[in-house]
């Protein structure tokens, strides 16, 4: 595991997005690099970008109705 997903948390939690996504990313590009793309951790980080790229696009949204 990487503290990499350590990082990107209180951005998600904060919604800065952008931020978080950056690190998601490189948190899933680590683990494909070192446990492969099948292990759940793997798993997991990809989830984790996953989700945060929704997040953001119902920030967008959001966003553009007000």
């Amino acid at each position: 595991m990487t503290l990499t997903p350590l990082i990107a948390d209180p951005f998600d939690c904060k919604g800065d997005y952008d931020k978080a996504i950056a690190y998601f990313e490189l948190a899933l590009a680590q683990n494909q690099k070192l446990l492969g793309k099948e292990h759940p951790s793997t798993k997991v980080a990809a989830k984790n970008l996953e989700y945060a790229k929704e997040l953001a696009m119902t920030q967008q949204k959001a966003s553009k109705g007000l």
